[in-house]
């Protein structure tokens, strides 16, 4: 095993400094809200993946970025606007030697989150109407008629269905998220130079064990890709102070809560994940970060491999990015939709669990018998550079930014039942006089059309036709 691992995405690098546009990884200090911040309150992040120049690692880990909220607009009752606004800035840079430097740095994504980020980087809350259910009474009972309300029964949907979103954003404390540097800093040169992780063959007794989960009647799913070794509670620790949080068992109770919270687009960081089986066995072990839609999460299975290293059990992890919520017409069910790129997720594992200082050393097992490009059980595309990242575990030397209380007590809305009832009515009101009629109906089916012959097309050409572009070269694991 290799010493203290480091996990960075090498950026590219300029020899005047970083370049504009550079992408940070940071998590939040301080939750940030549209209706709870007022303009010039601070903001506090810190780097959870460094950044390397020149082969040296400029920013490292827990270097603290300070700035401040631009805007705040809160929705209210829905009189003026009907999506929130919130708009930060950051300004300043801290090495953990106590050096600062000045920049500017604008919100360019949030990870897993429900709302969206526009070109000048302000995060654009959600419609209450932006639903399932809402869209189809918005499009399929108007689109034949000018008329917004053609329909008794849309009446009483309207004013009894009780699965809406809270318009308001809310970023708890550990929420993740990019910025993108508009004015870099003029940081000194030199600092520690990663190498890349070691790349060492599959060890021969590991070669049987089969490389893929498989679904409940057969089918290959995920891809096999971490191998942690450590004790179970420190296996659970790591995953704690990396912001995961366990998830609770797959029951009917469980199902029913996510079907409420994809209804009325919100998260539970304990949600259930599908059954599966690897060697013939369900996980021992199933971990997820979210924020505040139920669309997409991190997760990740864990089962035992029934040996030991040093004293420690060896773990084997599959590790996946939900990225969305889709009806899969063979089960009749929804289901969620899983990003291709499988790699990016074993690095955002070994990323995690390398910021709060959980990692003591790791390498890469190489499986050359793994093909490049495989499909999921959905018939979805994966490709992966067929390596497995090793984890050995230690104790963790920060502790969890944010906690599952936390969200979820900022995520409670502070208005009574009666004003959040007025606000949704207004609200959709609102929405069904801009949008209910055959002209804007038009208009966004055309755009809906043209956006996912867009992406289907670059789905294709990225994971199906072009020769693919080994994932390695891409996201390079480095230690130090």
């Amino acid at each position: 095993m290799s010493l203290l691992l480091h996990a960075v995405l090498l950026s590219t690098s300029q020899a005047a400094g970083i370049p504009a546009d550079q992408l940070l990884s940071i998590r939040l200090l301080d939750p940030i809200c549209s209706d709870r911040n007022s303009p010039a309150d601070p903001v506090r992040a810190v780097v959870t993946k460094p950044v390397s120049l020149d082969g040296n690692v400029v920013v490292p880990n827990r270097a603290l970025l300070t700035g401040w909220v631009r805007r705040a607009i809160s929705v209210g009752m829905g009189l003026r606007r009907e999506r929130a606004l919130l708009d930060v800035e950051f300004d300043s840079l801290e090495l953990p030697g106590g050096e600062r430097f000045a920049l500017k740095a604008r919100v360019h994504d949030l990870d897993n989150a429900r709302e969206s980020v526009n070109k000048d980087g302000v995060i654009l809350g959600t419609r209450v109407t932006a639903t399932m259910q809402g869209t189809a009474t918005s499009r399929l009972w108007h689109l034949p008629t000018l008329n917004p309300y053609p329909h008794p029964v849309l009446w009483i949907h309207k004013a009894l269905f009780p699965y809406f979103p809270d318009p308001e954003i809310r970023l708890p404390r550990g929420t993740d998220l990019r910025v993108r540097l508009t004015m870099p800093p003029s940081l000194p040169s030199g600092g520690d130079r990663p190498d890349e992780m070691q790349r060492k063959p599959l060890p021969e007794h590991y070669t049987h064990l089969p490389p893929r989960v498989q679904t409940r009647d057969g089918k290959q799913a995920d891809v096999m890709n971490m191998v942690i070794i450590g004790d179970r509670e420190e296996v659970r620790r790591a995953f704690d102070a990396a912001g995961w949080s366990e998830t609770r068992a797959y029951t009917t109770k469980s199902v029913l809560r996510g079907m409420r919270d994809v209804l009325k687009i919100g998260s539970d960081p304990n949600a259930p994940m599908s059954r599966m089986y690897w060697n013939g066995h369900s996980p021992e072990l199933k971990f997820q970060k979210s924020l505040n839609t139920y669309a997409k999460r991190h997760h990740v299975r864990v089962w035992s491999a029934d040996e030991t290293h040093e004293g420690k059990t060896v773990w084997f992890a599959a590790a996946t990015h939900d990225t969305g919520v889709k009806f899969a017409w063979k089960r009749m069910w929804f289901t969620h939709g899983t990003s291709p790129e499988v790699d990016l997720e074993r690095q955002k594992i070994v990323d995690d669990l390398v910021f709060p200082g959980c990692v003591a050393g790791g390498e890469l097992w190489d499986r050359e018998f793994l093909p490049m490009r495989l499909k999921n059980s959905d018939g979805g595309a994966i490709v992966t550079d067929g390596a497995m990242a090793v984890l050995e575990l230690k104790p963790c030397e920060h502790s969890r930014i944010g906690s599952e209380r936390e969200m979820q007590e900022l995520a409670k809305p502070d208005k009574t039942f009666v004003k959040r009832y007025l606000q949704r009515q207004l609200l959709v009101v609102r929405h069904d006089f801009l949008r209910s009629n055959v002209v804007y109906g038009i208009w966004d089916l055309t755009r809906y059309l043209v956006r996912s012959y867009s992406n289907h097309r670059l789905y294709a050409r990225t994971y199906k036709k072009a020769p693919y572009n080994v994932t390695k070269a891409r996201v390079a694991a480095t230690i130090r």
